[in-house]
């Protein structure tokens, strides 16, 4: 049976509210939105950006590309004409002008109003959203033009309570009325897609306008204008800032991920943990908006520990780390619409087979095997290839395309592509081709496995296997299993591949000197925390005998120490998480436990920025995570703290900060700021962590 394993929910202050574009946010049907009871659904979608590097890209171009000159763009496409009062879908009546005192001062606030209604769709995490949205709650320019356009019979308020019921039940509701949707979405037919869309804020407008919202299409029929025109100014923002909709594809891709699950409650604001035993199998049914999926198919990260087939998932061994599975419509790494963690317990000696009589499976008479490097191989029967011993490619019955036989070779690259910097080559990079194509796309999964000489990799650093992408022109790591001198690894199609391994990873310093460091006197007054953070082997100190505790404090460094101290379940993902994280890094390890145990993550453009110096404001979030005090600190996003420099606390970190200080986490300073942006120091780190483990009871 599947056990799921929920991950700590942090709630958000606000919602996406603006209107129709993709990240459709559940929202209360009042008069004005209550932004806490959404908090889920905005983080789940910013969760399941961050799984599609590529379309958070496009999210951090389209959040770019809000800029001065946009107010004067978007005047000129809602009003083309000479004449605002012709010819425009949202006229400005002589009777609007002289309300606003002028056509161009109404222009310049009405167009505002527009933009600032579309901004926090693009914002680049949940954090920044929040910050616009508390922007926009707070608007009194924007409040005051909905007030003067509509002589007060609505405000701004009753549109965004309208706009939320249509983005979060309208939009579910006109998705479940398409029947193929979801193959119009994964596929890479724009006008398809752009079609649906448009239908998509059609129907979700209806849907609102049915729900008790008269009230605003009579003030804006009042002033002779439409809900539906105001939506169509604010596509009009959408189109200059995403004009290809990638940024709005990927946005409604992470909505409906964040909808797909097996056995949980959406919205999913993390990947499903699911577990069997070794040698029991499960048949996965996946629904979307309640509604079981089709035409998905299942691939798993190590089919040596957990294989997959059609819908169903067996348990093959032991899993020392969660296996990723990714059920996908016809390519798993860009149309995919659900992904899980699965651990396998117990031993691959209980593994059972099933289907056939004969006491367990029979040999594959069709199978080849060779050791020259290239041999034809029957789709129907697979078979191993290696070059000598190795390199060698294990296909799968079934695994190639087609029926006729497919040559498979290994060949040695004579000048492979530079490693990437702070990296070395172990031996050979190596092409596997199928039927003499360098890219080719299987079925199912295959394994590779590649040897190297251990005498060559340094001293606590591990081989790592990458593939060479050519359209990107850069090595990516995909990790793999070591054993011995050889890595194998799972993979979904071939290319160029290649052993590789930190040159020279960082030196872990000697254990700490319990007497002290030579920079660290009594009278410091961070002195005895110091002492039993090193002591306890949580921090340590410098080769020449000081620990520096006025120093600054990497995001990598502090995390580590976190991981240390609350000593986080290990979890070593197969696959960097981030763009700018290698598995082999000393604190590879660190990153990974803390970010599946909820207390961190990265940014949204797949990046976790390991050096980076931490600020005090983002330690405050890391340790109400860790105290399982996230939603308390959510629900006091908008509370005002006694700090003198109040108004420099983020938005997205303000109520962690109010939570962090009242909990007596972390002080402010003796002239009462916080200092929410100042790096923290190696001594702040050590006092903090210090509060955490004793209000945690484990110090």
């Amino acid at each position: 049976m599947y056990r799921f394993k929920k991950m700590r929910m942090v709630s958000l202050l606000v919602v996406l509210v603006m209107a129709f574009g993709l990240v459709p946010l559940a929202a209360p049907q009042g008069a004005s939105a209550d932004i806490s009871a959404v908090s889920k659904n905005l983080q789940a979608v910013y969760f399941w950006l961050g799984k599609d590097p590529s379309g958070a890209t496009s999210v951090v171009t389209a959040a770019n590309n809000f800029n001065s000159n946009l107010l004067s763009t978007i005047e000129s496409l809602v009003w083309p004409d000479s004449d605002p009062t012709q010819g425009t879908s949202l006229p400005i009546t002589p009777g609007i002008a002289a309300k606003f005192g002028g056509i161009q001062t109404a222009k310049d606030d009405i167009a505002q109003l527009i933009i600032d209604m579309s901004r926090p769709r693009f914002a680049i995490d949940e954090g920044t959203a929040l910050g616009y949205l508390i922007d926009l709650d707070t608007n009194t320019t924007d409040k005051s033009t909905v007030a003067t356009l509509t002589s007060e019979k609505i405000t701004l308020d009753n549109i965004v309570a309208f706009l939320s019921l249509a983005e979060s039940s309208g939009i579910s509701y006109a998705l479940t009325q398409s029947s193929n949707w979801q193959q119009i979405l994964q596929s890479e037919n724009m006008s398809a897609i752009r079609s649906l869309i448009d239908t998509i804020t059609s129907d979700a407008l209806k849907y609102a306008g049915d729900n008790g919202y008269s009230n605003v299409y009579n003030a804006l029929s009042g002033i002779g204008w439409s809900i539906q025109a105001l939506s169509d100014a604010v596509m009009q923002v959408d189109q200059q800032v995403d004009p290809n909709s990638q940024a709005e594809i990927a946005l409604l891709k992470a909505f409906v991920r964040s909808q797909a699950c097996v056995n949980a409650t959406p919205p999913m604001t993390a990947e499903e943990s699911l577990s069997l035993a070794a040698g029991t199998s499960e048949q996965l049914s996946i629904t979307i908006f309640g509604t079981v999926a089709t035409g998905l198919s299942l691939e798993s990260s190590n089919t040596t520990e957990v294989s997959v087939s059609g819908n169903t998932i067996t348990g093959v061994s032991a899993t020392t780390t969660p296996v990723e599975i990714t059920a996908y419509y016809n390519n798993p790494a860009t149309d995919w619409a659900y992904k899980a963690m699965v651990t396998v317990t117990g031993s691959s000696n209980n593994a059972t087979t099933t289907g056939g009589g004969g006491g367990g499976p029979q040999p594959n008479s069709l199978a080849v095997t060779s050791t020259t490097g290239s041999a034809a191989v029957n789709p129907a029967g697979g078979g191993t290839i290696s070059l000598g011993t190795y390199p060698s490619i294990y296909i799968p019955a079934g695994a190639l395309v087609g029926t006729n036989p497919v040559t498979v070779a290994i060949q040695p690259v004579s000048n492979p592509p530079a490693a990437p910097g702070g990296f070395m080559m172990l031996g050979n990079a190596y092409d596997f081709t199928f039927g003499g194509a360098e890219h080719y796309t299987f079925n199912a999964p295959v394994t590779i496995t590649l040897s190297f000489d251990p005498a060559s990799v340094p001293a606590g650093a591990t081989p790592v296997v990458y593939y060479y992408d050519s359209t990107s022109n850069q090595w990516v790591a995909l990790f793999g299993t070591v054993s011995g001198n050889t890595i194998k690894i799972s993979i979904s199609h071939c290319t160029t591949y290649a052993v590789m391994v930190q040159q020279a990873p960082p030196p872990v310093p000697a254990p700490p000197v319990p007497q002290g460091f030579s920079d660290v006197t009594g009278s410091y007054w961070a002195s005895d925390v110091i002492a039993l953070m090193s002591t306890m082997g949580y921090v340590y100190g410098y080769p020449d005998g000081t620990f520096r505790p006025n120093g600054q404090i990497t995001r990598a460094e502090f995390v580590t120490i976190i991981d240390k101290a609350l000593k986080l379940s290990a979890y070593t993902p197969a696959t960097p998480g981030f763009s700018d994280i290698s598995p082999g890094g000393w604190y590879y390890g660190s990153v990974g436990s803390a970010v599946y145990a909820g207390i961190t993550k990265g940014y949204v453009d797949n990046m976790f920025r390991p050096d980076g110096l931490i600020t005090r404001q983002e330690i405050a979030v890391i340790l109400v995570n860790a105290l399982g005090k996230a939603e308390a600190a959510q629900a006091m996003m908008g509370t005002r703290t006694s700090f003198t420099d109040d108004a420099g606390i983020a938005a997205w970190a303000r109520g962690y900060v109010a939570e962090a200080s009242q909990a007596g986490l972390i002080k402010g300073y003796p002239d009462g700021s916080f200092g929410p942006g100042q790096d923290a120091t190696r001594a702040e780190a050590c006092v903090v962590i210090s509060n955490l483990l004793t209000l945690l009871g484990r110090q």
